[in-house]
């Protein structure tokens, strides 16, 4: 009998049998036939092979989503791939861009000075900074007083806005150790240079150094600075679109951003707590704002524009005093392109 056969090789050679078996032994379970539509063949397979069928699935079922065509032209092949991917496409077509390389190289060299200039030896950073904290904890702005200045000074004058947004940046950090970190140099020589060459504002200790100090008023201080960077940043943005308005080569338009952005002192304040550079950005802001009006042939002006405009004059005004001076130029714009809108509509009645 074939079968008793099989099972009694099998207990003699219980290894060596196995592949004899396997080829002799009826099926415990016989293949059932597939169908001839070739869907149905692969939806079979998968359900009799879940394992080994995939690749085969993968290579006969129908795309789920087939993928758009793309057309042959070049132009409307990166337009159909930007609407496909629009995020990706953004930020490949921004790497292209040689302005975002220079930005990139300006937030580099201010990050620098941000992080290595010790603190409270930058531009009246060391009255600067008690205005953010004294705002961060929620105090109210100080009433100027000759006979008691205050930490802040002359800073306590100025308009708020700069004080208020970084106070709320840092409000999350404990600064209470602000007078050991602000130990001011009682033996400075400040502006006069002197045979000792103590010129420096306060006195430094290892709580600045990084990463052990990086806590306190260290920590808000340099997280400032590095917001700081990043006005700056958009001041240059912003005079590179204005050098567009005014030249046609890319090459005067990355001169102007770099003569700004590569001045020492400018990298040096933007690395600073300094309401300089909230201001400077505003007022970038402003002045391309005034150019789009005054070539209004141009370009559409809306009154969501205006209204833009009047926002970022308030905000500058809450920033720093010098940028009141911006208020008659915009007036006189709007004068000025007031009168061209009249003569533009009068030409268009005439035409009429």
């Amino acid at each position: 009998n074939r079968e008793d056969a099989v099972g009694e090789r099998k207990r003699l050679f219980p290894i060596t049998s196995n592949r004899l078996y396997r080829k002799l032994a009826p099926s415990p379970r016989p293949r059932e036939p597939l169908s001839g539509n070739r869907e149905d063949a692969v939806g079979e397979r998968k359900r009799l092979f879940p394992i080994t069928s995939n690749r085969l699935y993968r290579k006969l079922a129908p795309s789920p989503r087939p993928r758009e065509p793309l057309s042959g032209n070049r132009e409307d092949a990166v337009g159909e791939r930007k609407r496909l991917f629009p995020l990706t496409s953004n930020i490949q077509h921004a790497l292209r861009q040689p302005i975002f390389w220079l930005l990139a190289l300006f937030i580099l060299l201010a990050s620098i000075y941000a992080i290595t200039t010790p603190l409270f030896e930058a531009s009246d950073e060391l009255w600067h900074y008690p205005m953010v904290q004294h705002l961060s904890r929620g105090g109210a702005l100080p009433v100027q007083d000759p006979n008691n200045v205050g930490p802040w000074r002359q800073e306590a004058s100025q308009p708020p806005l700069y004080y208020y947004l970084m106070g709320w940046a840092t409000a999350w950090i404990d600064t209470n150790d602000m007078p050991q970190a602000r130990w001011l140099n009682p033996h400075v020589d400040n502006g006069i240079i002197t045979p000792d060459g103590n010129i420096n504002l306060a006195i430094h200790t290892s709580a600045e150094n990084f990463p052990e100090g990086w806590r306190g008023t260290v920590l808000a201080v340099r997280l400032v600075r590095l917001l700081s960077v990043l006005m700056s940043a958009g001041t240059v943005l912003f005079t590179y679109l204005l050098a567009r308005e005014f030249f046609d080569d890319e090459a005067s338009r990355l001169a102007a951003a770099a003569f700004v952005a590569f001045t020492p002192m400018f990298a040096f304040i933007s690395g600073a707590v300094n309401n300089d550079n909230l201001a400077s950005l505003l007022s970038a802001a402003i002045l391309f704002l005034l150019i789009r009006f005054a070539r209004n042939t141009q370009y559409e002006i809306r009154n969501t524009h205006y209204l833009l405009l009047g926002i970022l004059l308030g905000l500058a005004a809450l920033t720093k005093q010098s940028a009141l001076g911006l208020f008659p130029l915009t007036g006189l714009t709007l004068l000025v392109n007031s009168g061209q809108w009249a003569v533009n509509s009068g030409q268009w009645a005439v035409n009429s």
